[in-house]
C-alpha cells in the first residue's frame, strides 16, 4: 500500500527539481539601446515594449568580464542578466552576457 504514495513523493520531487533547473543564471534578457558607455560603465535605455522598463527607464551596468563586442552608444544590444534589478536609479543589474542586434 505504501508503494503508491512513494511513487507520488518521488515524482513530485522530480517535478521540483525539473523545475528549478529550467531556469539557468543570466537567461533573463531584454534588448536596449546603449545611451553611454564611460570606462567599463555601460548605460542602456531598454527598448518600449520591454516589460523590464517597469522597473526603470535606465539600466548601468559593467562590462567587467564581458566580451568586447565593439559596441559603441546608440548601439542595440541584447542583454542578458542574473534576474536581480538593484533599485537605484539607473537601476543596476549584473550583465552575463551581451550581443549587437543587427540592424534590419
Amino acid at each position: 500500500m505504501k508503494k503508491p504514495i512513494h511513487i507520488v513523493c518521488v515524482l513530485f520531487c522530480l517535478a521540483a527539481v525539473a523545475a528549478g533547473c529550467g531556469k539557468q543564471a543570466g537567461s533573463e534578457h531584454f534588448t536596449a539601446k546603449i545611451v553611454e558607455i564611460s570606462g567599463d560603465s555601460i548605460l542602456a535605455e531598454p527598448d518600449p515594449e520591454e516589460t523590464v522598463r517597469n522597473s526603470s527607464d535606465l539600466f548601468l551596468f559593467s562590462m567587467g568580464e564581458l566580451a568586447e563586442i565593439g559596441a559603441e552608444q546608440g548601439d542595440k544590444v541584447i542583454l542578458f542578466y542574473t534576474g536581480e534589478i538593484r533599485e537605484t536609479y539607473p537601476a543596476q543589474i549584473d550583465v552575463t552576457d551581451w550581443r549587437l542586434v543587427e540592424n534590419t
